[in-house]
């Protein structure tokens, strides 16, 4: 999975190279869990809950990127909630999705 954060979502692909997205993940109202224990025998893993009660788990390679992810999407939440416009340096990051996951 390559997955994109958003000024108000988080799109995810199949592969880097696709043009559009499988699908995206609203991030207003939404609550971050991390770390996340769902999973005991993975690690750096988060949890994004949707406002619909959809939970999409996301795991990380280290604990570095899990964190600096956490801190971009609690960020865009922040500045959803805010009126404000969020932007970051980079917008396009690889991330490992666990072998299962519910895509709603």
């Amino acid at each position: 999975m390559w997955v994109v954060l958003l000024e108000d979502g988080i799109e995810f692909y199949k592969k880097k190279s696709d043009n559009s997205p499988k699908g995206m993940i609203p991030l207003k109202g939404s609550t971050l869990t991390s770390p996340c224990q769902d999973f005991g025998k993975r690690m750096f893993v988060f949890k994004i809950t949707t406002t619909k009660q959809q939970d999409h788990f996301f795991q990380a390679a280290f604990l570095e990127e899990r964190d600096g992810w956490v801190r971009d999407i609690k960020k865009a939440i922040k500045c959803i909630e805010g009126g404000q416009k969020f932007a970051r340096k980079s917008t396009r990051r690889s991330i490992r999705l666990p072998e299962t996951i519910d895509l709603g």
